[in-house]
Formats: C-alpha cells, structure tokens, sequence
C-alpha cells in the first residue's frame, strides 16, 4: 500500500527537508521515528526540497509498505517527533501517486520588513530601509507571471534539463504601518534557490541597487545575475502543494503551526 503524508515543519533547526550524511534534515528525523514504530526501514519521496531553514506549512511525501499500519498512526509518530515537526493527516493512495511527480502546484510566501520587529524574527527578515521603491517593486513582481525561462534564477542551472516555469500568479503587498511585505508565488515548478534569488533583487530594486529595465533584462535574457546572494532562508514557507486527485476538502485542515496571516 502506497500513503501519503501530510505535514508541516519549522525549518529553523534542520539544513533543509533531504536527508544529508553530515546534517541533519527533516526528512532522516521522520524517516527514523517512522522506522522505529513499524519495525522496519522506511523512505519517503518528498514533494519538493526546502533549504536549510526554510519553513513548510503543507508538505507532502509518500512511501510504501506491505503490512497494515498500527491503529492511531499519525498520532504515534508524533509523540516520537520533535515539536518543530508534525504530521497532520495520513492518506491512502493509489499505487501510482508521486508525491514529487504529482505535484501540480506550488505556492511559495516570503515574509519580510522594513521596520525592526521583535515578535516575528524566526518566521521573517528585517531588512531596514526607509524609503522603499514599493511601486518599482511592484511593477518587478507583476512580470514575473509573463516570464517562461528562469535560468537567471537559479543556482544551479545547469543540474536542470531545462529552466522553464509556468509562474501562476505573483503578488507583493505592503503594510506601511508595520513595514511589513508579504511575497507570494505560485507556479508548476522551482528551481534551486529560485524564490529567494528573486526576493534578492526585488528588495534590490526597492533600495535603488538594480533598475527595473535590468530587472526585465534578467527575465527576458538568462544571463548570469551579477550578484548571486539569495535572501535569507527564515522568511521563506512552502505554504500549499496540490494534487489532481486530492482535493482540498478532503484533506484534514491542521491546527495552524505557523501564524502566516499574523507574521
């Protein structure tokens, strides 16, 4: 029988979700709870890769196994997992489902401000300025959902066949009271330090760093970016992964872990 996971975790504490011979990743810390209570080695493929201290609000990986699974499941691996990992649903799915492969949406939320705030620092980034670029910024986001080639984009492109994504939909709000920006994506696919490359530059065109004409150039030309520093991991969630066959109304609605709607 093949299953599906459904579960959340705070990054903050792993180097990513893969599992690592020299670090600890989210992914050998579930793996050995699940092997522990069903007696026997069991892997999980995951519907993506995080980076070390990124967040997941949903997450989803599948595995296999041939005998029937104690009663309470869910509940019995997380009495053995730490609080910064949880399992919120257990389901049961067709021999051919893919956690990975299956996926046909993503959406990604960065969280950041422009104003020091001591409440949010492990779930968003500071980043001071006093006189942010909004409507450049702006303007950067609303081409993300034209653009096809991503290869600018990316860390390592050349791991990639190709470095094409379908970019859903793309937005930036901005609470001047608390200074606080909200990025959201959503697209069929990311590429190795995508997200946070792109959050990099946008902040960039806000501070006056780089135009929005170099920012359209980087889009349309996939050239190399100048500078290659992602924005810092802690502001970053995987925050919803869909499914053709999973709807949502069917999947148990977690008590929430992480307070997006707060942060």
């Amino acid at each position: 029988m093949k299953y599906f996971l459904h579960l959340a975790y705070k990054g903050t504490a792993y180097q990513g979700w893969q599992r690592q011979p020299n670090a600890l990743g989210i992914q050998e810390v579930i793996e050995q709870a699940m092997s522990t209570i069903l007696r026997e080695k069991i892997s999980l493929r995951a519907c993506g890769r995080t980076d070390a201290g990124v967040h997941a609000q949903q997450f989803f990986a599948h595995f296999i196994i041939e005998k029937k699974l104690p009663n309470h499941f869910p509940y019995r691996i997380n009495s053995m997992l730490p609080k910064d990992i949880v399992i919120y649903d257990l389901i049961e799915v067709a021999k051919e489902a893919d956690a990975q492969k299956d996926a046909i949406k993503r959406r990604y939320d960065y969280f950041f401000y422009v104003k020091k705030n001591v409440f949010f620092a492990p779930f968003s980034v500071v980043y001071e300025e006093e006189n942010p670029r909004i409507d450049l910024m702006k303007k950067a986001v609303s081409q993300l959902v034209d653009a096809k080639d991503f290869y600018s984009f990316c860390l390592r492109p050349k791991n990639y066949a190709h470095t094409h994504c379908q970019i859903y939909s793309a937005n930036l709000w901005y609470e001047e009271t608390t200074g606080k920006f909200h990025f959201q994506i959503e697209a069929n696919r990311f590429l190795q330090g995508m997200i946070r490359l792109l959050i990099g530059r946008i902040m960039e065109i806000g501070r006056g760093v780089i135009s929005l004409e170099e920012w359209t150039a980087y889009l349309q030309d996939q050239q190399p970016l100048r500078f290659r520093t992602p924005a810092l991991a802690q502001g970053l969630f995987l925050s919803k992964v869909e499914y053709p066959y999973l709807k949502s109304e069917e999947i148990k609605k977690p008590s929430r872990l992480f307070f997006l709607s707060e942060i």
